[in-house]
């Protein structure tokens, strides 16, 4: 049957992975997925501890950008002594993986090929914690970067991740001990 006038041809699309029931395959733990996850989380800590010396050194007034980023985030004591806290922070970063490098990054290498869409997603990934700029604004050192550059790098390392492995697994064990350890333990020295 021929589509209706005005309507192109429908272009075939690959089944994503909730269509053909391959997400359990995609979530099922392989040997070695802790160990990738844990040395890409370490790597983006130690990257995260340079780059906020960088955009927000001690004693600048850009400083205040790290002092609102985690007034938002509360008492690191109450952080680490909640085990309800501490499974919303691993339960949101988890969501995260499935939604951006599982969906989002299924749909977008359907559309514009896999080498494009790992960028694409982690450029929206970062594009999508814009409003932090507003909402984490210092009256004096202005818009806030802080989660905009953090979401974009940590993206792109994450999307890589599932593009190249075409699993889930490693990219949300890196992202939990990413939130994890950036919100409760490698606080900037006095906050």
């Amino acid at each position: 049957m021929d589509p209706p006038s005005g309507i192109g041809p429908r272009r075939a699309r690959r089944p994503h992975f909730w269509d053909a029931g391959t997400l359990g395959e995609r979530l099922l733990p392989r040997w070695g997925d802790l160990s990738i996850g844990a040395l890409t989380a370490l790597v983006l800590l130690v990257a995260s501890w340079v780059a906020r010396g960088a955009l927000s050194p001690s004693g600048t007034v850009r400083q205040s950008w790290l002092y609102r980023l985690y007034l938002q985030l509360g008492d690191p004591e109450f952080l680490q002594h909640s085990a309800w806290l501490t499974s919303v922070i691993l339960v949101v970063a988890a969501a995260e993986e499935l939604i951006w490098r599982g969906m989002v990054l299924d749909v977008l290498s359907s559309r514009v090929g896999v080498r494009r869409g790992w960028i694409v997603a982690a450029a929206l990934y970062g594009f999508a914690m814009a409003p932090t700029l507003y909402t984490l604004r210092d009256p004096i050192a202005g818009l806030n970067p802080l989660l905009v550059i953090a979401a974009l790098g940590c993206g792109i390392v994450w999307s890589f991740l599932a593009a190249r492995l075409g699993r889930l697994t490693p990219g949300i064990f890196s992202h939990m001990a990413f939130a994890y350890f950036s919100a409760v333990q490698f606080r900037w020295p006095g906050i």
